[in-house]
């Protein structure tokens, strides 16, 4: 997903160094969503202003098949957020290879990491591909990017 950087926010330091810490990312629309860059961070301070391609993963709380026809981004608190849109494909993503949804939200995909109770619901994740769902995300992290 396209996005700007707007600040950067570190969470855990200890002598010096940023353990983990919270980006605000501006996306394509004008929406700003908080991302959590975790051990170790892959966007420093000196990247603000900078647009880059980032890959987000959503740590989904709930995720439910949605009758909504737009597609969406709904910015909460700290790192939560509800993503609306069209699940397009199943991918690996991240150092740990997490099974992750392809959601188009419009404005790009969101990467997340289903819910064990969705994937009771709906068996594979595969057959969700087509569905449009509402994403409640506990926390979306960015775990890699590429210049815009």
């Amino acid at each position: 997903m396209i996005c700007e950087i707007v600040a950067v926010n570190p969470d855990a330091q200890y002598s010096g160094t940023t353990y983990t810490q919270t980006v605000c990312c501006q996306v394509e629309n004008g929406t700003e969503i908080s991302v959590f860059d975790s051990t170790p961070p892959i966007v420093d301070d000196a990247m603000r202003g900078n647009r880059i391609d980032a890959m987000l993963l959503a740590r989904a709380r709930d995720i439910t098949i949605s009758s909504e026809v737009s597609r969406t981004i709904n910015p909460g608190n700290g790192t939560d957020c509800v993503y609306v849109g069209e699940v397009v494909g199943v991918a690996s993503v991240g150092t740990s290879q997490i099974q992750a949804l392809e959601v188009n939200v419009d404005i790009g995909t969101v990467y997340v990491e289903p819910d064990a109770d969705f994937v009771d619901t709906v068996g594979a994740v595969e057959s969700t591909i087509g569905e449009l769902v509402t994403v409640d995300a506990y926390r979306t992290d960015i775990v890699d990017f590429d210049a815009a």
